[in-house]
């Protein structure tokens, strides 16, 4: 096994590797100076390597550990091919605790509807039960997302041990809408990047259930109407990708849907007759020039301490 600092460490206090924690803010500062958008990713990618310049090659690195099992080794080849892949109930391991753990939060959630605030609310139709350090409240979650198949799942994707970016146990209440992200996009932290949706209720079509075109589909279609962002038409993507491109992901309760964000366009949570549960897992490269990691209070240390060194590298702690 490589040798990772923390191994070495003797001090009680585990400690955040140096990046921007607030990358769009850093954006926002940019455009100011009227710097084009490419240019602006290019400038803050650069200072995160500024501030940690082996940790992109110290990730890559990783792969070769033995904290990942070599018997699940391509286990992202479809993938990357593809920008998705689907995995039914049970493919990884503790995914019940983690199902067992959000219905918890929602359940809480539902007694406390009434005092809920408006940052709780992405939009009418897209509620955050809960979201970044609150898992701490539910480690039976982080020790899901954080668990080797998962993560090897994800190194394998990115070639490199990724950060994790955000969770949110997001809820979809019945609507009848079709707007914002419930029209077809692709989302723009990165140029590649894994957001994971584990149903923790059965999804139905009834259900307002995640639709994506594949990576390959989306390309072709992304360079016929000439989209860069923004929000897309069903009847253009249908046209330029071809109704035999779009997958709609139903499924049961455990079932994950990986997909690449950025690379496959998507919509999700409209019109929905039935409410819609599930934990979103985003994972993205050290060096992802619009989006930082979970921040976390310092509570952490002690969920920190039972953690392997490259546990904590994805929470971004040496």
């Amino acid at each position: 096994m490589m040798q990772d600092p923390a191994n070495l460490r003797t001090a009680a206090q585990f400690k955040p590797v140096a990046t921007v924690e607030n990358p769009i803010q850093l954006h926002q500062r940019l455009s100011k100076i009227l710097l084009p958008r490419k240019l602006r990713d290019k400038v803050v990618s650069a200072v995160k390597k500024i501030k940690a310049p082996e940790e992109e090659k110290f990730r890559k690195q990783l792969l070769q550990s033995d904290f990942f099992d070599t018997k699940s080794k391509g286990i992202a080849d479809f993938a990357r091919q593809q920008g998705y892949a689907i995995f039914a109930p049970g493919s990884f391991p503790q995914s019940d605790a983690a199902i067992a753990g959000c219905r918890d939060f929602f359940a809480a959630h539902k007694r406390d509807i009434h005092n809920r605030t408006k940052e709780h609310f992405k939009a009418d139709f897209l509620v955050s039960v809960a979201s970044g350090a609150t898992f701490l409240e539910k480690p039976e979650i982080l020790d899901f997302i954080l668990s080797p198949k998962v993560l090897q799942f994800a190194a394998e994707y990115f070639g490199e041990l990724p950060t994790l970016g955000s969770i949110n146990l997001m809820w979809s209440p019945p609507n009848a809408t079709m707007k914002e992200s419930q029209l077809f996009h692709r989302d723009g932290e990165d140029k590649v990047q894994l957001k994971l949706f584990l149903n923790i209720n059965d999804v139905t079509t009834e259900s307002g259930p995640l639709t994506l075109v594949s990576a390959p589909s989306s390309s072709i279609a992304m360079q016929k109407l000439k989209y860069n962002t923004g929000r897309l038409s069903d009847e253009a993507v249908t046209e330029a990708a071809g109704s035999e491109n779009i997958l709609t992901c139903t499924g049961p309760a455990g079932q994950l849907a990986a997909v690449d964000t950025s690379r496959c366009l998507h919509y999700g949570s409209r019109n929905n007759k039935l409410e819609r549960l599930v934990l979103f897992i985003q994972f993205v490269r050290f060096l992802a020039p619009k989006q930082g990691a979970v921040q976390w209070p310092e509570s952490v240390q002690s969920y920190l301490k039972k953690l392997k060194p490259e546990q904590r590298r994805v929470l971004n702690f040496i």
